[in-house]
């Protein structure tokens, strides 16, 4: 054999090495710099608790449980942070969501804002234009399909545009509220013997965070109390892997491996926390922490979407959740700081 041959296959096998290392071996993330961020206030007149913020034109939208009034979604101008409106409520009736500060999405297309509430089975749909205009009924009552298999129990919920939504139920669905139109199945492979799997699907389906690109192509999903990093192509029929890292080796604590639907905690002594995604069309943003128990929120990793470590950012508040802008230079978030006062805020990157 040539020694041009020996090159050649030398060169293959490394890079066999190289891909198996990244789906098959925890690496914790290199990350290059860590860069401080300065929290510029925007509004602190309002008390706010917890919540979750995104943007739509000139507009920020948040949900949270405020002393501003009881209504569940608040609008504030992105450019100044002045109030501007209120709208939602929390109870059982027509319109109203079980949760003070749902989870929501936006579609961002037709201005239309998406709650799935998982307690009272309806998908509520509200206009931001009506809204806006001072309308009455500003909202829509809807249903998803729903079936043993895929019955939505999550919050994890998102519009990827003009009536259709990705939601995570044993593993990954899209679909709208008449059908199902795809379905994604398969897991990452941890270390249970085989008549456990179904806690290993438990693992990624209940201690784990995701969120979509604003431009509803791609979707990451991330875990917590041991790190795996995952990101998808999605559209209306289909849902593709893009990449997967695993950083951290996952722990967890399971009562009960012998059920159908085993439920699993978080563990102390596991390495890497993320919390409340965040996604660009060209980042991922999450809170991180190496230590499960040591995550206080001023810390935020930076990934692309081939799950590689980018960068850290530094706050110096916590920052409960946040909103980076298209192109990445700048951002809003919800911010607390050391006496426990939630505020909102602006950000340069």
């Amino acid at each position: 054999m040539q020694p041009r041959s020996f090159i050649l296959i030398f060169i293959i096998i490394l890079i066999h090495i190289s891909c198996s290392r990244n789906t098959d071996e925890y690496n914790a993330p290199v990350f290059k710099e860590t860069v401080e961020v300065a929290l510029e206030v925007l509004n602190d007149d309002i008390s706010f608790t917890y919540g979750t913020i995104d943007r739509i034109d000139t507009l920020l939208i948040i949900s949270n449980k405020t002393t501003l009034n009881k209504n569940t979604f608040h609008i504030f101008s992105a450019n100044s942070g002045a109030y501007i409106k209120s709208f939602g409520a929390s109870g059982r009736g027509p319109g109203e969501t079980f949760f003070t500060a749902p989870k929501f999405s936006i579609d961002y297309k037709t201005r239309k804002i998406y709650v799935y509430d998982t307690n009272l089975r309806k998908l509520i749909e509200y206009s931001l234009d009506k809204i806006l205009n001072g309308d009455t009924i500003f909202w829509m009552e809807m249903s998803m399909p729903a079936s043993e298999k895929n019955h939505i129990l999550t919050t994890k919920f998102y519009s990827l545009n003009n009536g259709i939504f990705l939601w995570s139920n044993n593993r990954f669905i899209i679909g709208n509220t008449s059908k199902v139109l795809s379905v994604y199945t398969d897991y990452p492979k941890l270390d249970e013997p085989d008549e456990y799997k179904k806690v290993e699907h438990s693992y990624f389906d209940y201690l784990s965070y995701m969120n979509v690109s604003p431009d509803k192509s791609k979707f990451a999903h991330a875990t917590y109390s041991g790190l795996i990093l995952e990101t998808f192509s999605c559209d209306s029929e289909t849902i593709k892997p893009i990449a997967i890292n695993k950083f951290f080796n996952p722990i967890y604590q399971c009562e009960n491996k012998n059920v159908n639907y085993p439920r699993v905690y978080p563990s102390d002594k596991a390495k890497g926390c993320i919390r409340n995604i965040t996604c660009t069309d060209q980042y991922i943003y999450a809170t991180y922490s190496e230590q499960q128990k040591a995550l206080v929120g001023n810390t935020v990793a930076v990934f692309d979407w081939n799950c590689q470590p980018i960068k850290l950012l530094s706050f110096e508040d916590r920052v409960q959740y946040m909103y980076v802008l298209p192109g990445d230079k700048a951002g809003f978030a919800l911010a607390e700081r050391e006496d426990g006062t939630v505020y909102l805020a602006r950000f340069e990157l």
